[in-house]
């Protein structure tokens, strides 16, 4: 859970709970593919949610869509976008979704 660091300059406060230090080979930079619906990010949801329909949503920009399956439940943990192959920012996608669906409440 959390935010991705780029550098070791930045602070930890009371909130952290915990610190992930990654190889670059486990960082997996690769340039972003198109999803191609292996519904592997599905599997290792810990809500049973579909994190790649939150992020199609975002994207065509049906955000009342994603209500309907209950983007609020999500805990973003982030372990759809570690496993997801195609390297799709799927928790970004979902923090920036309840975003926006907050602010049009």
């Amino acid at each position: 859970m959390g935010f991705a660091q780029d550098s070791t300059e930045h602070v930890v406060v009371k909130g952290t709970t915990g610190l992930l230090a990654l190889t670059s080979k486990e960082l997996r930079r690769t340039e972003q593919e198109n999803c191609i619906s292996c519904s592997k990010c599905v599997d290792v949801c810990p809500m049973k949610l579909m994190p790649l329909i939150f992020e199609r949503n975002f994207i065509t920009n049906k955000l009342e869509k994603n209500i309907e399956y209950n983007l609020i439940d999500c805990i973003e943990c982030g372990a759809c976008t570690y496993i997801c192959p195609a390297n799709r920012p799927l928790n970004e996608a979902i923090r920036a979704g309840k975003i926006e669906l907050r602010n049009k409440k």
